[in-house]
Parts: C-alpha cells; sequence; structure tokens
C-alpha cells in the first residue's frame, strides 16, 4: 500500500478516493497499489480532482487550492 497525505485550502473538505469518502482534511489515507482518482469536495467551492498511480511503499501529499464557486 501507499500513503497520501491530503490537505486542502480551506480544511475541513470531504477527500473521496475512486469515488468513496474517506475522510476530510488534512488526512493521511493509505490506499492499495495502483491508479487512483482523488476529489477533494467542499460546499461553496468547485470540486478539485487529480489522477494518480501509487507504488507500494511511496508517500504522496496533495494539496488542494480550492476554487471558490461562482454564485448564481
Amino acid at each position: 500500500t501507499g500513503k497520501l497525505s491530503v490537505s486542502s485550502v480551506p480544511d475541513g473538505a470531504d477527500i473521496e478516493v475512486d469515488g468513496s469518502f474517506v475522510g476530510n482534511t488534512p488526512s493521511d489515507v493509505q490506499v492499495a497499489e495502483g491508479d487512483h482518482t482523488v476529489s477533494v469536495k467542499k460546499a461553496g467551492f468547485k470540486d478539485w480532482e487529480r489522477k494518480l498511480k501509487v507504488s507500494g511503499g511511496s508517500s504522496v501529499h496533495l494539496n488542494a487550492e480550492l476554487e471558490r464557486a461562482a454564485t448564481p
């Protein structure tokens, strides 16, 4: 497995890995080796998403700078 260290600006956003909720930022998340899609979501902000490949024993740090969603 590998470790994802996920933070965001602002904190407290939902973290999803491959569509499943795994916690809130900032968090460390264990993931299996292979390709994954990481999404960071917070109400009032645009969704942030990255696709990545995790190799065994690796540690990946993601910092999601969330952009305010346009208000209608």
